[in-house]
């Protein structure tokens, strides 16, 4: 399936009411033809394609029902943001599946597209005005990843959805400079990033609202490189994005360090606190879907032993820390 194929308008996803059609990503897949052929001729290969179409549609039509406006201007608007979303879902799916061998593909979970929506409209609500703009970044991130786990692991790219900023933000936030702030992860100064997200938030206003996606973007190379104090840094990217989001902003960082956690599985510890059952529940499904034995064993550890009391401890510091700062920067 190529991701740009989603997009093909001889191809409608939608009935009449606005719901997701069924048998849409086989066709997708084979290029329009209708024929199965190939990989896709392994009869496993297209049971999981047509499993993973229907949890898709599911989740959608869900979401949405069907649009009961009369006003034909005002129908067609409402169709019109449905296909888009499901085009970028179909795109974001078919993407990831290019760049999954066929034997180590698993089958989307439910949850996994709920997030996925999720995401893309609270992106749209902080400013940014294009999925197909949003698709087309995590395309061409994804296309130069080579690691088959995140893939695997992040189904949908939503490591790479969360971390896109608009240009202007390389380097600095606000005026301030981000290598202070990395050298700072990098030898584990917890002082030094407290006192630049302090300098940060002093004035809350000033704050491009896009600043944690490019703040993640730096957790997420210093997670990609195996160093860094990535436990402080998350605590504060969370703490900005609440400051500026209220809780959108703490799904959308609490989901990415959750979604870094379930693919690095122990090398990632330090995340623990972003993690929800159902994360654990989710990693531990797809890690023994996937028959590594390493990290079944070591998300059936975790399931036994989490204390959801440090998840709602964390969040309850991260909230308690942001209100106080909007206060102050009033």
């Amino acid at each position: 399936m190529h991701a740009t194929e989603a997009v093909e308008p001889h191809l409608s996803l939608l009935c009449s009411k606005g719901l997701a059609l069924t048998g849409v990503l086989v066709p997708l897949a084979t290029g329009g033809r209708g024929t199965v052929t190939g990989e896709l001729a392994d009869s496993r290969s297209l049971q999981q394609l047509r499993k993973d179409e229907a949890t898709i549609r599911q989740v959608f039509n869900a979401r949405y029902r069907a649009i009961d406006v009369f006003d034909p201007a005002a129908r067609e608007v409402e169709i019109a943001k449905r296909t888009e979303l499901l085009c970028a879902i179909y795109r974001l799916y078919g993407t990831s599946r290019n760049l999954t061998p066929p034997e180590l593909r698993r089958e989307l979970q439910g949850f996994e597209v709920e997030a996925l929506m999720s995401v893309l409209q609270r992106l749209l609500f902080a400013g940014f005005r294009s999925l197909e703009s949003l698709v087309d970044h995590c395309e061409h991130c994804a296309a130069a990843d080579d690691d088959l786990l995140a893939h695997v692991m992040d189904p949908l790219l939503l490591r790479y959805l969360l971390t896109l900023s608009t240009p202007g933000l390389e380097h600095s936030i606000a005026n301030l400079s981000l290598e202070p702030l990395e050298k700072a992860c990098r030898v584990c100064d917890r002082s030094a990033i407290r006192a630049w997200f302090q300098r940060l938030l002093a004035d809350s206003a000033s704050v491009p609202l896009d600043a944690p996606q490019r703040l993640r973007a730096l957790l997420f190379e210093l997670w990609r490189a195996g160093v860094g104090d990535l436990g402080m840094l998350a605590h504060e990217i969370a703490v900005v994005d609440v400051a500026l989001f209220d809780e959108m902003g703490w799904e959308n960082t609490r989901l990415f360090c959750a979604q870094l956690r379930r693919i690095t599985g122990p090398r990632s510890e330090a995340l623990d606190a972003f993690l929800s059952d159902e994360d654990i529940d989710g990693a531990l499904t797809a890690a023994e879907e996937l028959r590594q034995e390493e990290l079944v064993a070591h998300f059936r550890r975790l399931a036994t032993r989490y204390d959801t009391k440090l998840h709602r401890d964390v969040r309850r510091s991260i909230f308690v820390t942001a209100n106080l700062l909007k206060r102050r920067s009033a």
